[in-house]
């Protein structure tokens, strides 16, 4: 049961830390491709003992694995993270704030909406998932 066990923790781990590598990269791309002052729309993240309305799709929380990285490494600002709720206890007032872009970016189902989205509130890059023909091409 011991080997079983560790083999899978061994299995998970490496999946996070490529999931983590991966949004290193797009940071890196971010930091060097996108103006100093460029906004991103990513997905939001859970946290645990959150209020049913802060639910996100199972494959923008499986995209927002590892992206705990990105604004260390692309000195880029999100346009909201579930995390950045913690920012309330020493800004009370940027509760709201940060409530409502989360609300609203937890209902956008799709790129589409995401896009739409993005257009209506100055935000140039948007960050989901996509699928490539060529895996040599990078999609940016």
């Amino acid at each position: 049961f011991i080997t079983i066990h560790t083999v899978h923790t061994y299995a998970a781990e490496r999946q996070i830390i490529q999931q983590r590598d991966e949004w290193q990269d797009l940071a890196m791309w971010a930091r060097t491709q996108t103006p100093a002052q460029a906004i991103f729309l990513l997905p939001p993240g859970t946290s645990r003992g959150t209020r049913t309305g802060f639910t996100t799709d199972m494959e923008q929380e499986q995209l927002f694995q590892g992206a705990v990285v990105f604004n260390y490494f692309s000195h880029r600002q999100a346009w909201v993270l579930r995390a950045d709720g913690s920012a309330v206890m020493w800004a009370p007032a940027y509760y709201h704030t940060w409530h409502d872009r989360l609300q609203d970016v937890t209902h956008l189902r799709n790129l589409s909406e995401r896009s739409h989205y993005a257009a209506q509130h100055g935000i140039a890059y948007v960050v989901d998932r996509c699928a490539s023909t060529d895996p040599d091409h990078a999609v940016a």
